[in-house]
């Protein structure tokens, strides 16, 4: 009969010891709001400057589409990678003016909901674009969707909040 206790005990024990030693890649993967990584904020301006240099070299005539797709594959896939290269196609279509991007600036990045393969962030983001009238700044909140493919992370999408 103490041998029936103590084995109880001794399960209760490695219980919580499995409990307390796996409490954080548990719970780590469902987290609620919080700031950005800064590996994460980093990442992503490296994300949207890579998008400029590929839309203003494009607009230039330095790209083809097909250099574009490359490009874009190397940091974005989803409905995004689809929705840009729908968007180049058209510029190729349908060859008018268009504005290039000066810089943008990742101002604000917070985590609003992470589990293990996908993240979703609330960015602030200031653009700088040269138009008609010169250099115009402005910033715009957007939700951006993360996704984790081969231990990296692209961006899935990115609305306007």
């Amino acid at each position: 009969m103490g041998g029936h206790i103590l084995k109880r005990i001794l399960i209760l024990i490695l219980l919580f010891l499995l409990i307390f030693l796996n409490k954080g890649s548990i719970f780590a993967s469902f987290q609620g709001p919080g700031e950005c990584e800064g590996q994460m904020q980093a990442h992503l301006q490296d994300i949207f400057n890579d998008r400029i240099w590929i839309w203003n070299n494009f607009l230039l005539g330095n790209l083809t589409l097909e250099d574009v797709e490359d490009r874009l594959k190397e940091s974005i896939g989803g409905e995004l990678l689809a929705e840009d290269l729908k968007t180049f196609e058209d510029i190729l279509k349908n060859p008018t003016s268009y504005e290039t991007i000066e810089e943008v600036t990742i101002k604000k990045c917070e985590l609003i909901k992470k589990d293990r393969d996908r993240k979703i962030l609330l960015t602030r983001i200031q653009w700088s674009i040269r138009g008609f009238n010169g250099l115009e700044t402005e910033e715009l909140e957007y939700i951006v969707h993360m996704k984790r493919r081969n231990n990296s992370w692209f961006m899935n999408n990115y609305l306007v909040k």
